[in-house]
């Protein structure tokens, strides 16, 4: 699946396969991809971060990018979502804690407007991002959800190893290019569950790496 589905689906509730450059530039630079394109999509566009720093980051580029978009600042009232989702073709840069619970699926929407969910970075504690896809998932609107991460993301770095990156090269993948992996978010997804058990706690940390760096017991 290319990264352009992002532009042609229209129906319903979708998860996209979690997509993945080699390193975080170039995982930036299909994030502005997906940005710069998205008025002509008819979606209102979320780029969801976990962490502050992945949050200040992004809303540099957008400025950078010369892109109107909104901050959200307020918890999403999950009762009286209207408002937020309202706006087509908008772009909204929203720190997930956010985004709330909704554990029961909400009466549905009849507006024509998808709503597309981009995450750009993972928290280490998959509750977190167990949340966002309940939230997609039970939201009265179309929603498509996906993520664009790179290998040498902190949490991914769990999974991912410097001599798989190196064999990802070796085996033709380029610097500039984005892939869907199962097998990455498979491997992602097991260790991240597993983990969960070891963590220490959870708080608000600045990045995920000093998140790891608080809450992480090695697990031998």
């Amino acid at each position: 699946m290319g990264i352009f589905d992002w532009f042609r689906n229209r129906s319903g509730f979708r998860q996209f396969d979690d997509s993945f450059a080699l390193h975080h530039s170039a995982a930036l630079d299909h994030i502005k991809e997906i940005v710069l394109g998205n008025g002509s999509t008819g979606k209102n566009l979320w780029l969801i971060a976990h962490f502050p720093i992945a949050f200040v980051e992004l809303q540099n580029h957008l400025e950078s990018w010369q892109v109107n978009y909104e901050v959200v600042t307020e918890p999403i009232d999950a009762n009286g979502m209207s408002d937020v989702f309202k706006d087509p073709t908008s772009i909204k840069l929203v720190l997930s804690p956010l985004i709330p619970t909704v554990e029961y699926p909400l009466e549905p929407s009849d507006s024509p407007v998808t709503q597309g969910l981009l995450i750009v970075d993972r928290h280490p504690l998959i509750t977190h991002d167990k949340r966002i896809l309940q939230f997609a998932r039970n939201c009265p609107y179309k929603v498509e959800l996906g993520y664009v991460l790179s290998l040498d993301h902190p949490v991914l770095k769990l999974v991912v190893t410097d001599s798989l990156v190196e064999l990802m090269g070796q085996l033709g993948m380029r610097k500039d290019e984005l892939i869907s992996s199962s097998m990455v978010s498979r491997r992602l997804e097991k260790k991240l569950t597993r983990l969960s058990a070891l963590f220490t706690g959870d708080g608000p940390e600045e990045s995920a790496e000093s998140w790891l760096e608080k809450y992480h017991q090695t697990d031998g």
